[in-house]
Parts: C-alpha cells; sequence; structure tokens
C-alpha cells in the first residue's frame, strides 16, 4: 500500500505547494512559533554516582505556565514575548501588529488559522 506522499495525488499537491511557494522571496517570509513551559516541569529524583546520595533542590508546587512566542526571519530574531497562560489568538495577533516585526509581516505572507 502506498503511502499519502507516494499517491498521485500527494505528487500532484507537493508540485503544487512547490510552484506558489517559488514565487515567494525567501526575505520575505516571516514563520511565527509558540512554545509553553511550567516552573515546576522538573524532575522528581536526581541521579548520582554508585553508591553516593543525590542531593538536589526542586519546586513541590504545581507553578505558572509561561508562554514564549517568537518572530523569526531570514535576517534573524524580529520580536518575541512571554506571558503568563496560554496562548489565545489575540496574542498572536498581537505580535504581528505592535511588534518589531509589523513591517516585515506586511511585506510577507501571513496567513490566520
Amino acid at each position: 500500500m502506498k503511502r499519502e506522499a507516494e499517491s498521485e495525488r500527494g505528487q500532484n499537491l507537493r508540485r503544487e505547494y512547490w510552484t506558489s511557494i517559488g514565487e515567494v522571496k525567501l526575505s520575505d517570509l516571516v514563520f511565527i512559533d509558540e512554545t509553553g513551559i511550567n516552573l515546576a516541569m522538573t524532575r522528581g529524583y536526581a541521579r548520582a554516582l554508585s553508591g553516593k546520595r543525590a542531593y538536589s533542590k526542586c519546586p513541590y508546587n504545581r507553578g505558572k505556565n509561561v508562554t514564549l512566542i517568537g518572530a523569526i526571519a531570514t535576517s534573524g530574531l524580529l520580536a518575541s514575548f512571554t506571558f503568563e497562560g496560554w496562548t489565545p489568538q489575540r496574542c498572536i495577533l498581537n505580535l504581528c501588529q505592535r511588534s518589531s516585526c509589523s513591517a516585515a509581516m506586511d511585506r510577507s505572507l501571513c496567513g490566520d488559522g
């Protein structure tokens, strides 16, 4: 059984994608990414050499979620910011509208989704 990528439909979709993306200048692309962390996401156990005891400090509270969003282009990091909590769509839009990357994003291909 052929994988989707190897099927005729997959090949046609790939060809269409490269045809459309080939018209875009690399310098006009801006990539936005987000990640989330929690300070309580540490190991519950430590490691030590055989026969030795491991000592370590570890937060016991649940901690708050922290989100980091950044925009990067071929010229480097354009903008980033962190905040507590999860990432609602308005935070991504805020990055697009208020950051130093807004000029670059005006000339780039921005998708909403």
